[in-house]
Order: structure tokens, then C-alpha cells, then sequence
């Protein structure tokens, strides 16, 4: 997500083994550090950069994020309590059921 280009992971020991437990295809965060850093983003003055520029697109997008300069940058640093882990890609698929045109009948 664009919105996390401004984020980094905390340099504490705990924050940086947590991270490596995230693997690129499962990252996800949980709803109180999208708040934390969605709120940060409002009050660094985001919203008002993207009024200006027209939201149209994502590169307007990105390029406001890029030019932003934060309000409390520590707010955008991602701690061990804000990972929430996806689901695991290595699962073995599940076969589909039902009934269709090329269903046996019988």
C-alpha cells in the first residue's frame, strides 16, 4: 500500500524479530496501527497535499506522500503488536463441490 511508504519497523530487539517473521506475501497490520498511521498521515497534513494536487490518480498519491513531512514520525514506526500475520500460502487447496452442467448425474 502506498500508505506505508512513509512506515519502518522499530529498531527495538523485540519490533525487528518480530519482523522477521513476516514473510512479503502475508504482511499485514492490524486495525489499531492503520489507525495510528492513517491518523498521522491526516495530521501531517495529507489530505489537505491531495485536495490541492486531485487525487486522481495514484501517482498524485505517491508523490504527496513522498514530499510529506510528518508531524510525529514515531507514530509511523510498525512495533511487534501491530503485525497480523495472513494466511499461508503452502496450504493444500480444497476441491470445489457442487453441482454443474458438467456435474455426473446420477
Amino acid at each position: 500500500s502506498a500508505f506505508l511508504m512513509k512506515c519502518k519497523v522499530s529498531r527495538t530487539a523485540a519490533d525487528l524479530a518480530a519482523s522477521q517473521l513476516v514473510e512479503p506475501l502475508r504482511i499485514r497490520l492490524n486495525q489499531a496501527a492503520w489507525s495510528r498511521i492513517l491518523t498521522e498521515l491526516r495530521d501531517s497534513g495529507l489530505v489537505t497535499s491531495l485536495t490541492e494536487r486531485s487525487a486522481a490518480s495514484r501517482g498524485a498519491l505517491e508523490d504527496c506522500l513522498s514530499r510529506l513531512v510528518l508531524s510525529n514520525p514515531l507514530e509511523l514506526e510498525l512495533v511487534a503488536g501491530d503485525w497480523s500475520l495472513g494466511e499461508e500460502f503452502d496450504t493444500p487447496p480444497v476441491a470445489a463441490r457442487g453441482r454443474g452442467r458438467g456435474a455426473a448425474r446420477g
